[in-house]
């Protein structure tokens, strides 16, 4: 599939369906793999798609909740953070 940002959501809600299964080590890569190509075509997804992104945040911070890594979680919850924080700042 070429790399539109259809395909790394589609990534996205596999690793959520694995991580749902608590098939984490599965849903891991697809999960983070996932959001960072949604985070470089952000622009081409459309306005109602948008959703996608902020989800895909959630999903992964979730996965490392319920994987009990609650390092990772801590990191993952900072850089939401930080991402966030120079989106606001952007607009």
């Amino acid at each position: 599939m070429p790399a539109t940002w259809g395909r790394y959501n589609a990534q996205r809600l596999l690793g959520a369906s694995l991580a749902a299964q608590r098939r984490y080590a599965e849903a891991e890569p697809l999960l983070v793999s996932g959001y960072r190509g949604l985070t470089q075509m952000e622009a081409s997804i459309p306005w109602e798609s948008r959703v996608a992104l902020a989800r895909a945040q959630q999903e992964i911070l979730q996965l490392y909740q319920d994987w009990d890594k609650p390092e990772q979680a801590a990191a993952w919850r900072e850089r939401v953070q930080r991402e966030n924080d120079g989106h606001r700042r952007e607009r």
